[in-house]
């Protein structure tokens, strides 16, 4: 006997006005619920594709249809229908929803009222609670738990829930910051489904990996005039020489008697790092768990040599002075990784010069400014004037600065992650750049510029909607009007 498919064969885009758009152009109505950008796939073990004959695949086109052996489950609804958890196909070949409200409620058996048993709920306490407050960086936080999961695997023997604070910065609920992430287990068949809660990744993990290094070396100098005059002083200069070679009691010049200065030698790099800061933990196309990471770089290389003897042409007297060319390159680096694989990279380099060899009248002083981003953009600046640069030396890294790792990272559902940036050219609009794009499949392309802000009621900017198609793969449209995928 032939028996034909039944089921849901309608799928596509839903848009803003609950309109489910199918693949022959058509539309038909489509309700989706609160939070539909968090998109599941579904698929019970050991169903084959549907099988359609040429007349069969005519006809179903025609018709907008599509028989497929998975779903898409948009936050608990499945084909319009609220499920309040998700489903589990146990090996018995049943399939019951998981409500962590406390029960598994048997799922596709036609006529009657479903069967269904308690199920124990124990949340894990060997790391962070929900309600712990938790005080990063001098800032409280408190530790909530992500009301749906951040992925289910398709048969639902596991679900990923996320523990997270809100971004004070941005209205509540709109900004989550993950700090943890818990694993539900689900076994068992009729009668006998049991489920385990562990911890997946602690706070520590979470926040990533704090790296520290400074390799200047620094010496504190002075070439100053002392009195009696130093020992090689020539043409009113003493010698350039460390500090701590004047031995205690040196009396040193005073006005126009006065060369020279205290000053710090400073050459070599410093390193602020933190590494594998955890975004989003999500099952690949072949179950195993994957990272979502965000690795925040600031790398400094600073040269403020000592200082060299040079005429000063500007004195009536042609005393000689002491200057130097001192120069300072920092590079801020975002990196956006997806199971160990980069997805996009965004950086900035600032270089600064300061030259005193400059023979300026007075104070004043040759300095070079120049900018550049992985975008294409910058600058270079050159001026004189009696500004001095800074060799302003980095910081470790604080908890506050792994929490928010450069703070150009945003989860735009369960199963995207972005990098985003302001950007402003000239007297143009302000605008929000998007580049690269995170999903349980690896990296889809992503990248825009749009008109908007980053405000407290847009923590993403313009993308108000932003969703992922866990069947085909694609991601919707930046600043579309489609609200998630059936």
């Amino acid at each position: 006997m032939n028996v034909p498919p039944w089921g849901w064969p309608w799928h596509g885009r839903v848009d803003t006005l609950n309109r489910l758009h199918l693949p022959n152009g058509q539309t038909m109505p489509y309700f989706p619920p609160s939070r539909a950008n968090h998109t599941y796939r579904v698929k019970v073990p050991g169903v084959a594709p549907v099988v359609r004959t040429l007349e069969e695949l005519a006809a179903d086109t025609a018709l907008g249809r599509e028989w497929r052996n998975e779903a898409i489950m948009q936050a608990h609804m499945l084909y319009g229908r609220e499920l309040d958890g998700w489903i589990y196909s146990a090996p018995d070949n049943t399939r019951w929803v998981i409500r962590l409200s406390g029960s598994a409620v048997r799922f596709g058996v036609l006529g009657g009222k479903p069967e269904s048993q308690a199920l124990p709920v124990s949340w894990p306490t060997d790391d962070i609670e929900v309600g712990d407050e938790l005080n990063l960086g001098g800032t409280p936080y408190l530790v909530q738990r992500w009301p749906l999961p951040v992925d289910v695997a398709p048969d639902g023997a596991r679900a990923i829930f996320m523990l997270y604070a809100n971004d004070p910065s941005f209205n509540v609920g709109l900004r989550p910051l993950p700090l943890g992430f818990q694993l539900v287990t689900v076994s068992g068949e009729s009668g006998a489904i049991s489920l385990s809660i562990t911890t997946l990744r602690t706070l520590e993990q979470t926040l990533g990996t704090a790296v520290f290094e400074d390799l200047r070396e620094r010496e504190e100098r002075t070439n100053r005039q002392t009195v009696p005059p130093h020992p090689g002083t020539s043409r009113d200069l003493a010698p350039d020489r460390l500090k701590s070679d004047d031995p205690p009691g040196t009396v040193y010049a005073t006005g126009d008697a006065q060369t020279g200065s205290d000053y710090m030698k400073s050459v070599g790099t410093m390193a602020s790092h933190v590494l594998g800061r955890i975004l989003a933990l999500w099952f690949n196309p072949l179950g195993e768990i994957i990272e979502c990471t965000l690795d925040y770089r600031i790398d400094l290389d600073v040269s403020f040599p000592e200082m060299e003897r040079t005429p000063s042409v500007t004195d009536p007297d042609n005393k000689d002075r002491w200057a130097r060319i001192n120069t300072r390159l920092q590079r801020v680096e975002h990196l956006l990784q997806v199971g160990g694989v980069e997805v996009y990279t965004f950086w900035r380099t600032d270089r600064s010069l300061w030259d005193s060899f400059y023979p300026a009248i007075g104070s004043f002083y040759r300095n070079e400014y120049e900018w550049e981003m992985d975008d294409g953009r910058g600058e270079f600046i050159e001026t004189i004037d009696s500004s001095v640069l800074l060799e302003d030396p980095l910081d470790a890294p604080t908890d506050a600065t792994r929490l928010y790792a450069g703070n150009e990272w945003r989860l735009l559902s369960n199963n995207i992650a972005v990098l985003l940036r302001g950007y402003s050219i000239d007297d143009g609009p302000n605008q929000v750049q998007y580049a690269g794009c995170a999903t349980p499949q690896g990296v889809v392309p992503l990248s825009g510029i749009e008109d908007g802000t980053i405000n407290v009621n847009q923590p993403a900017g313009p993308l108000e909607f932003a969703c992922f198609n866990p069947f085909t793969g694609e991601i919707s449209d930046p600043v579309g009007d489609t609200v998630t995928f059936v």
